[in-house]
C-alpha cells in the first residue's frame, strides 16, 4: 500500500535502528509491505525499514504521536526548568527524546535488566546522582533534583563531551536551534553514550515533544 512521508526528512534503514540506506523528504510516497514482526514501531517498505511514526496511509490525515499523561507532566517540568535556564526548545526536546528512551520519563526508575543505571537519563552508576543529591539534602527520586543535577553538570563541565559525530560543546548545545532530531543524536553521543543507541527512537521522541510544546 502507498504511504506518505510526514517528517521533513525520514531515514530508511537496513533494519530497525540499523544502517541508513537512504533519506527521503516530506511527502514522498513509498510502498509499505507490512510491520516488522519484532518491532511494531517499524514498517517494511520498498526503500527499507522506517519508523511508522512518520508514515501515513496516502489520503489520510496524519495523527499526532500519542503522549502519555504521566510522561507529559515530567516532560513539562523538565521543559519549564531548562527553558528558564536559557535552553532552546530544540535542545530541551533533544534531551527529552533521550530521557524517554532511557527511562520512559520516569525519574524513580532503576536500569531495566539489573544494571546500575538510575533516573531520567540513567546515570551510571546511579550513585553519581544519589550521592550528589544526598550531599545537597535533595530527594534524588524527583524530577526537579535530576534537573538540578544536569544543570550542575553543565555549570561544572561534566558528562557532556563533544565528539566527531557531533562537535557541539554543552554550551553550544543548549543554545542550538538545529533540529530536535539532530540534537537528540548529539545528546546521545555526547552525553548518554549508550550501549544500545536506538537512535531512531530518540529522534522520534524528540520530535514528538517538539510538536507537543
Amino acid at each position: 500500500m502507498d504511504y506518505v512521508v510526514t517528517a521533513e526528512a525520514l531515514n530508511f534503514r537496513t533494519g530497525p535502528s540499523q544502517s541508513i540506506v537512504t533519506t527521503l523528504p516530506k511527502n514522498t510516497v513509498v510502498k509499505v509491505y507490512g510491520v516488522d514482526p519484532f518491532n511494531s514501531g517499524w514498517y517494511v517498505t520498498n526503500k527499507g525499514y522506517a519508523s511508522a511514526t512518520y508514515l501515513v496511509l496516502k489520503g489520510q490525515t496524519p495523527t499526532p504521536t500519542p503522549v502519555d499523561q504521566t510522561a507529559t507532566s515530567v516532560a513539562s517540568e523538565v521543559y519549564t526548568f531548562f527553558k528558564a535556564k536559557g535552553w532552546t526548545k530544540n535542545a530541551i526536546c533533544g534531551m527529552l527524546g533521550n530521557m524517554e528512551r532511557e527511562s520512559g520519563l520516569k525519574p524513580n526508575i532503576k536500569q531495566i535488566g539489573g544494571g546500575s543505571g538510575y533516573g531520567l537519563v540513567q546515570w551510571t552508576p546511579g550513585s553519581v546522582l544519589q550521592d550528589w543529591a544526598k550531599s545537597k539534602g535533595y530527594d534524588y527520586t524527583t524530577t526537579n533534583t535530576q534537573c538540578l543535577r544536569i544543570q550542575y553538570e553543565y555549570d561544572n563541565g561534566l558528562q557532556f563531551y563533544k565528539t566527531k559525530s557531533c562537535p557541539l560543546t554543552f554550551k553550544q548545545y543548549i543554545v542550538s536551534t538545529q533540529t530536535p532530531e539532530y540534537l537528540a543524536e548529539c545528546f546521545m553521543r555526547n552525553y548518554e553514550r549508550p550501549g544500545v543507541p536506538a537512535l531512531e527512537d530518540r529522534k522520534t521522541y524528540a520530535r514528538k515533544w517538539f510538536n507537543y510544546f
